[in-house]
């Protein structure tokens, strides 16, 4: 089955073909996707990403498909891992008051969303990076939904 087949069979099971009930099937879908998806864990679905967190600034991205994360580290020039204790904005706050305190990064927490762009979340670290570090995230990603992507389901 794929995205036009299931599409077809919840018009025919609720026997309604009405456009604006039509033109919301996509939405009930990634909205059943994303309950699915916040439920359950697929090992398919954890992603490992590096990227950096610059200096002086204590805000690291989160990539567009992030659901929740598994670990964050630090990678030093060695190539040895430092891995960042997961904590509450609080902590971090509280801890590190002065975005002026800066050092390797220990702790991590998920921030957002930032008021400039509601849809966007970030992590924030403390210290505040006295340097640029490569990190890696590894995390539970949202894959891409059937609705876009045009994905058959096998044995149906």
């Amino acid at each position: 089955m794929n995205y036009a087949a299931l599409s077809q069979a919840i018009q025919d099971y609720c026997e309604n073909t009405e456009a604006s009930f039509v033109s919301n099937i996509p939405l009930f879908v990634r909205q059943a996707e994303q309950r699915i998806y916040n439920t359950v864990q697929f090992p398919s679905s954890r992603k490992n990403v590096t990227g950096t967190c610059a200096a002086n600034s204590p805000y690291v991205t989160c990539p567009d498909d992030f659901l929740a994360p598994y670990s964050m580290a630090v990678i030093n020039g060695s190539g040895e891992y430092s891995y960042l204790i997961n904590k509450d904005v609080n902590f971090i706050r509280e801890s590190f008051p002065s975005p002026a305190t800066t050092g390797i990064p220990e702790f991590y927490a998920l921030f957002g969303p930032r008021p400039s762009d509601p849809a966007e979340l970030a992590f924030i670290v403390g210290p505040t990076p006295d340097q640029s570090y490569q990190i890696e995230l590894h995390y539970l990603a949202y894959p891409e939904s059937i609705v876009t992507a045009g994905i058959t389901w096998l044995g149906a």
